[in-house]
């Protein structure tokens, strides 16, 4: 269910970076693959004079809910899906679109997922009691929730996703307190999940950490539950494929292993060479471009944002 006294926010980070990124035109087809509230395609939009064609896609309906709302003056321009963008060339397939001029993926999380307690993205602040049920769906029909993956999953598979996406040296300590207390009562809430991970750190640890010392674990388990790292694969070549040549897509990453993994992608087909005997692609940022210390200011949520951009040769 949707909550609707929860106002969706994301603000859209390196807006005006991937503006210029994309140089959107009237009469091209532009792609928001992670459409969230709209920020980015209103953008597009307003620098096409309303005159570009936008498909957005979301898997998640309270995203495209707000989009809807946001880009209503562009409406007979706006095509919005409910899907996951690893799905993007069935739902080009689908519109009836060959080709398209742009496409960005924003792989971040809204404000809205993460502080709609219902959706048990995180967990609660000090003072607070959210005692909310384990779930991370961005897509809140999936089957695999994050109580699963908590209680079904064995030490080793809990150890391995909280040091790959959580890069937590903790991991495997971690890993043992979750299955040792879920043999005695399941572990359901994510208040008692903070407790576990909070019970099996030392504290000179977790008063050590510049962030939250739980932060980690969350956002690990919420990569496992939404296959994030699946998708991101799936969607980089199906991107390109979907490119008229001299399109660009722009990849607004957050995590280091979401970086890397774009990364190598656009660098092995930066040398592959397509029919014509010329790479596939060429690399418009041979670095990522992160956010300016005027963007950090007003939104520190950017500080950890890094967008890379390829051309379809």
């Amino acid at each position: 269910m949707i909550n609707m006294t929860q106002k969706f926010e994301h603000i859209p980070v390196l807006s005006q970076e991937v503006i210029e990124a994309l140089h959107p035109q009237p009469g091209k087809i532009y792609v928001d693959g992670t459409i969230g509230g709209g920020g980015h395609s209103e953008l597009i939009a307003q620098v096409a004079n309303g005159q570009a064609r936008i498909i957005g896609i979301d898997q998640d309906p309270a995203a495209l809910q707000a989009a809807s709302q946001k880009l209503a003056c562009y409406k007979d321009k706006v095509t919005l899906v409910r899907s996951n963008f690893c799905k993007l060339g069935q739902v080009l397939s689908q519109l009836r679109v060959s080709k398209v001029d742009g496409l960005l993926l924003d792989l971040g999380v809204s404000t809205y997922q993460l502080e709609t307690p219902e959706r048990g993205f995180s967990f609660s602040k000090p003072g607070e009691e959210q005692n909310v049920p384990l779930d991370m769906r961005m897509n809140p029909s999936a089957n695999v929730t994050a109580y699963d993956v908590i209680n079904n999953y064995n030490p080793l598979d809990l150890t391995q996703i909280f040091r790959k996406y959580g890069a937590e040296a903790q991991a495997e300590k971690v890993a043992g307190q979750i299955v040792m207390t879920r043999k005695l009562k399941r572990i359901t809430t994510t208040d008692e999940l903070l407790e576990v991970i909070k019970s099996a750190l030392p504290p000179k640890y977790r008063f050590s950490r510049t962030g939250h010392y739980a932060s980690p674990f969350f956002r690990a388990i919420r990569v496992e539950v939404n296959d994030e790292v699946g998708a991101l694969k799936d969607v980089l070549p199906q991107g390109v494929e979907s490119l008229n040549p001299g399109g660009r897509m722009a990849v607004i990453s957050f995590d280091s292993f979401e970086d890397a993994q774009v990364k190598h992608t656009f660098r092995r087909m930066a040398q592959t060479p397509g029919p014509n005997g010329k790479p596939i692609i060429i690399l418009i940022t041979k670095h990522p471009i992160i956010a300016t210390p005027e963007e950090l200011a007003n939104n520190p949520k950017a500080g950890s944002a890094k967008l890379r951009v390829i051309e379809k040769c």
